[in-house]
């Protein structure tokens, strides 16, 4: 008992020091930015409020992303190139946040501004968050409508990047309202583009893409090999919320071609990652296919165990 008491002790006084050293560290950074921006010329500074708050952004963390783009606004002229891409952060954020009816009623006056100013860059990108918004209402011929758009200005703009990247949602688009030859053809474009300039995370999202297309064609073997890629590079980027969700899709799909030794490995490979998952849909999905092998394996005690604390 005084083992245990003091084996409990030493590990609270380890999780303690731990918590006190990222209080530290975060102070630590906090005081570094501070002395790095000081009497620094006004255009490096929007520089770097625009790369952290993108950065920020694309980690999840929009109230933090929301707050370094208002520091951004504060510095450049209302209405300049730079003034509207920190308003477009903010307005990406707040569709994260489902705050939809006022970023949309502000996207369309940014689009009306974007368009007067010839910024075909911002406008594609503009047109590009419009259409995912559609997407994910499922007005998918809106959302085909508008990121077409995108493509459009993004090819007048010149920023290859960005073409790829329109490409990319359009041939999720198509893939929704059956356009399958033409989504396949834009996929591959630009998992291509990705893939030749080392961009991990777009080149993982344009191979699930490509999964999802032949999956929505009950193209199982096509999709299991698309799928596999997917997870290699979800293992590169180090991302378990990814990997949980690629364990969970191989897994489903192996059930659904009677292959049992590798769908209970990418079972348990999702169960020890499903602590990352934030999604409550994945998890069910999850605890749906694990109950069924339950079942058919008669493991009954087992599954009122887990469905009990449910």
């Amino acid at each position: 008992g005084i083992r245990d008491l003091r084996m409990s002790r030493g590990l609270g006084d380890v999780y303690k020091r731990q918590y006190q050293r990222r209080v530290r560290v975060a102070l630590i950074e906090a005081l570094e930015e501070d002395s790095l921006l000081q009497n620094q010329p006004t255009e490096l500074l929007v520089r770097y409020w625009l790369a952290k708050s993108t950065v920020l952004e694309l980690l999840g963390r929009a109230e933090e992303s929301q707050n370094v783009a208002q520091k951004g606004l504060e510095l450049v002229r209302p209405q300049s190139h730079e003034y509207l891409l920190f308003k477009l952060i903010q307005m990406r954020t707040m569709v994260g946040k489902s705050d939809i009816d006022t970023a949309l009623s502000s996207l369309d006056s940014l689009l009306e501004t974007s368009r007067e100013n010839g910024d075909k860059q911002l406008e594609s990108e503009i047109l590009l968050l419009k259409g995912r918004y559609y997407d994910e209402q499922g007005e998918f011929k809106k959302s085909y409508a508008a990121i077409m758009s995108s493509m459009d200005a993004a090819e007048s703009s010149g920023v290859q990047g960005l073409v790829e990247r329109a490409a990319l949602e359009l041939g999720d688009v198509l893939v929704k309202i059956q356009g399958y030859d033409r989504s396949e053809a834009l996929l591959e474009q630009a998992y291509r583009y990705f893939r030749d300039r080392r961009m991990s995370f777009n080149e993982l999202l344009s191979v699930l893409t490509i999964a999802k297309l032949h999956k929505a064609q009950f193209q199982y073997e096509e999709a299991i090999v698309s799928y596999q890629r997917a997870l290699k590079l979800a293992q590169i980027i180090g991302d378990g919320r990814f990997r949980f969700r690629v364990n969970l899709e191989l897994a489903a799909l192996y059930r659904e071609t009677n292959q049992e030794n590798k769908m209970v490995r990418h079972l348990k490979l999702a169960e020890n990652l499903q602590y990352r998952e934030t999604s409550s849909a994945y998890l069910a999905t999850f605890k749906l296919l694990q109950a069924e092998y339950m079942l058919e394996q008669k493991q009954f005690e087992t599954l009122l165990a887990m469905i009990a604390p449910m």
